[in-house]
């Protein structure tokens, strides 16, 4: 009977003493027994029950993990039962195929703490049966939950069956999809998820080693959305991807691009074909800044026109990636760089753009002396060099200069604001090209802004964007450094030492 079942070897002691320290044959068959002598009648209580022995039995890894205040050692530790291996494949094949009957029935009268419990129970007798992958990969379904998908994946690192081609391609599309699934719903996820994303990524690979192969060659093209996991997978895995983005990159319009995807997708040297594309990009204002660093790494001479329109734009974002192409090229059209050059010396003596100052009046005086114009100063101080610009351009040239900082108090500018339409639109290209960077959520340098407009108020965005700097988190301050070469380096300050940060 069912109570004999519970008063073996008191159950108590072996769910609550001392850690086992070997598989609890005796308890197995006597758990698979009582469920064979009672089909269908045992409450869901009962078989929850007969599952909780069943895992104390097999060394549910969960009762040796760590404290809740450090990270579990892997994704999988919760689905591995410790002594599972002392028993033989074909025992754990069968307690395995009474996992599933149990999840199957479970999940047909709806009672998903059961269903769950039986897929890791499943998991823990590490199955080398075929059927079981098919089960768990079954489960997986367009309308399923990603933490229901998450737990068949994690049960599936378990499964010591062979991968036929087919099943190969299923994970590899669930693991897309889910990462579609967290996003598409407005999921929120922590900064464990790239750790966890990693691990179960490699132990999946672990048991299926043509994974990735099959995650690359999946039909639509890589997502923003996959990053997290294409940087899970090895370098050779991540290198064919970055070949297939490449070309489609190559066949697509810039205004369909994503900026995280084409960092990630432009490592090394860019070629030829690829080089025409992000040209095209930088005329795309959400892709421009991003395309026009690729560019400006090995700049060309043809592309001089493209760095000076760069440095006129208003967007001062722009600027340090299209003085690096500049100042790499010959000076072809002194007449026409000039005012470029002044309005760039405004800025540096003004403001704490990170261009370099020496070199930007360098290249002004040899600019105003290649178009046989007056000698500039030979100071750095903005009083001399202030009058002699007024004296040197026209009208609408001196519009462009930069006067020391002064400006609005933030009260007229969110008087202002209110007045302004809203264009949802334009918003998200500002983003996308501006902060989706730092703060898409994929990187340490921001918080992710997900849900923002939950956690501030209108008047705290508009002063966070309006003074950036006020009130920064220590794990979010930045560091602006002059070095010795007088090059401006901004980031996260990660390690100093004795010499140098």
């Amino acid at each position: 009977t069912y109570n004999a079942i519970r008063q073996y070897q008191h159950i108590s002691i072996l769910l609550f003493a001392a850690e086992r320290k070997s598989v609890d044959k005796p308890l197995l068959e006597a758990i698979l027994k009582n469920l064979a002598d009672h089909p269908g009648s045992l409450s869901q209580r009962e078989q929850m029950e007969s599952l909780t022995c069943m895992q104390a039995a097999l060394g549910d890894r969960r009762w040796s993990l760590p404290l809740q205040t450090e990270a579990p050692a892997d994704i999988s530790d919760g689905y591995r039962g410790v002594y599972a291996r002392e028993l033989t494949e074909a025992s754990r094949n069968n307690l395995a195929r009474w996992g599933l009957q149990l999840a199957d029935s479970a999940k047909k009268q709806g009672w998903e703490p059961l269903y769950a419990e039986s897929i890791r129970t499943l998991a823990m007798t590490e199955p080398s049966d075929p059927k079981c992958v098919s089960y768990l990969l079954d489960q997986i379904t367009q309308e399923s939950h990603p933490t229901s998908d998450l737990h068949m994946l994690c049960a599936l690192t378990q499964c010591t069956a062979p991968r036929s081609p087919e099943a190969t391609t299923r994970t590899a599309s669930a693991l897309g999809d889910i990462v579609r699934k967290v996003q598409g719903r407005g999921l929120y996820t922590d900064n464990q998820w790239p750790i966890r994303i990693n691990q179960l990524v490699a132990r999946l690979m672990a048991r299926d080693s043509q994974l990735g192969a099959a995650f690359v060659a999946l039909p639509s093209p890589p997502s923003s959305e996959d990053l997290a996991l294409l940087n899970a997978f090895p370098p050779s895995i991540q290198d064919r991807a970055r070949e297939k983005i490449r070309n489609h990159l190559r066949s697509t319009s810039p205004d369909q691009w994503s900026v995280p995807l084409l960092r990630f997708a432009v490592a090394g040297p860019v070629d030829e074909t690829l080089r025409e594309s992000l040209a095209k990009g930088c005329r795309v204002e959400s892709t421009r800044k991003a395309c026009l660093g690729y560019l400006a790494q090995a700049p060309q001479a043809s592309e001089y026109e493209l760095y000076l329109s760069a440095l006129e734009d208003s967007d001062r974002m722009l600027w340090a990636d299209a003085w690096r192409g500049l100042s790499s090229l010959a000076m072809s059209d002194p007449v026409r760089e000039f005012p470029v050059l002044a309005k760039l010396v405004s800025a540096c003596l003004n403001t704490s753009i990170a261009i370099p100052r020496t070199a930007i009046l360098d290249r002004a005086r040899r600019a105003a002396d290649a178009s046989k114009r007056s000698a500039p100063p030979a100071t750095e101080s903005w009083s001399d060099w202030g009058s002699y610009l007024q004296a040197q351009l026209d009208e609408h040239q001196r519009t462009a200069l930069i006067a020391p900082k002064s400006g609005p108090a933030l009260a007229s500018v969110l008087t202002a604001m209110e007045r302004l339409p809203g264009n949802t639109e334009r918003g998200a290209a500002l983003f996308q090209s501006k902060c989706a960077l730092c703060h898409g959520g994929q990187s340490a340098l921001g918080p992710s802004l997900s849900g923002v407009t939950k956690r501030f108020s209108r008047e705290d965005l508009a002063r966070a964007i309006y003074e950036p700097s006020r009130d920064i988190p220590d794990r979010y301050r930045a560091v602006r450094i002059l070095t010795v070469d007088e090059e401006v380096v901004t980031g996260m300050s990660i390690y100093t030492a004795a010499d140098g940060v």
